[in-house]
């Protein structure tokens, strides 16, 4: 066994085999680490205590104990079941026959991977003294372990890799860009260890590429190899994310930049309804190992601003300000190397 201090970043759970994966990053680089999750329902009574037929339900479950403690809606002190399982699968079916057959259950509020961390009286987002056991890869990550063993640590922290991207489009002389026709032409990359440019075209002192597709593929493939564990940026999960997947789409490019080998990333669409926010439109990009951190997201629920432009943010808090080149000079410059550089730099 080998014993690492990780700072725990993100989790994904695979529901398929019950595999549930904790990615983060030690002093030696990003790291995966996995356990097999065994499942429990902590109910008012053994089914088979109230269920006429409780044949197919008992073969589901591993093993139950009974414990003493308190209902905190009817207080009193009383005994509870604690069903276990094997598998995340078993623990499903079981929870939706007792949801049927209106069997309390106490502790179904929060999800597998919070009721892991619950059980373990561990912090997310945290750092962890683990030991480990090799495992096979299935992931990017430069290490990869199954968990032996793991308990919270008083470390300070490891400072997590936090890479920023913009793109810029091609766009028509009025009107906003469509990802149906409109290209990307660039992709600027900052990082702690280094900035980046991905251009379509000869682009003077810049990372250059014949095809809008060649940039694509180059734009993922480093993303990989620099292992970030925060992609931010301003507006990403609205704009560039999905004008990032529509032009992959386009050019028949794999939208894979995530940590788990081979994984096609997707982004959820969610439409939400309040009386104190009215309709609200959120875009969710799927991409195990790494958080999405969108600045305009953080600044409109934090504070209240006339503007929520990159700019008026900047000037709002000291920070400077943004130059944007006005929409009808992109076209131009990006005619000749000298002007695609001006919209590099």
């Amino acid at each position: 066994m080998s014993h690492i201090k990780m700072l725990f970043q993100h989790t994904a759970s695979t529901l398929d085999d019950g595999v549930l994966t904790l990615y983060g990053r030690t002093p030696d680089g990003s790291c995966a680490l996995h356990t097999t999750l065994r499942p429990s329902l902590v109910c008012a009574r053994h089914p088979k205590d109230v269920m006429d037929d409780a044949e197919w339900v008992n073969s589901k479950i591993a093993s139950y104990t009974y414990v003493p403690g308190h209902n905190i809606l009817k207080w009193g002190k009383r005994r509870f079941c604690i069903l276990k399982f094997d598998s995340t699968r078993d623990y499903y079916s079981v929870r939706k026959v007792l949801r049927k057959e209106r069997i309390p259950i106490f502790n179904n509020q929060v999800s597998l991977d919070s009721h892991w961390f619950i059980e373990r009286d561990l912090r997310p987002c945290s750092v962890f003294e683990v030991t480990t056991n090799p495992c096979a890869r299935t992931t990017t990550c430069d290490l990869e372990y199954n968990i032996a063993t793991i308990q919270a640590s008083d470390h300070i922290g490891i400072k997590p890799l936090v890479l920023s991207y913009d793109i810029e489009c091609l766009v028509p002389e009025k009107g906003f860009p469509d990802a149906k026709k409109d290209p990307i032409i660039t992709i600027g990359c900052y990082s702690s260890k280094e900035s980046k440019c991905f251009c379509v075209h000869n682009t003077p002192g810049h990372n250059s590429y014949p095809t809008e597709k060649g940039m694509l593929n180059a734009f993922l493939t480093y993303v990989i190899t620099l292992d970030p564990d925060i992609i931010t940026g301003h507006n990403i999960n609205r704009f560039d994310n999905v004008y990032l997947r529509d032009r992959c789409k386009k050019n028949n490019v794999r939208f894979i930049w995530s940590r788990r080998k081979f994984f096609q990333s997707t982004i959820k669409h969610i439409t939400t309804h309040s009386n104190q926010k009215g309709t609200q439109e959120q875009y969710r990009l799927t991409i195990p190992g790494r958080v999405i951190v969108d600045s305009y997201e953080l600044y409109r629920a934090q504070h209240n601003l006339k503007s929520y432009k990159l700019d008026n943010i900047a000037k709002q808090f000291g920070l400077g300000s943004k130059f944007d080149m006005p929409y009808h000079l992109i076209r131009t410059k990006f005619r000749n190397p000298a002007g695609r550089k001006e919209i590099a730099d």
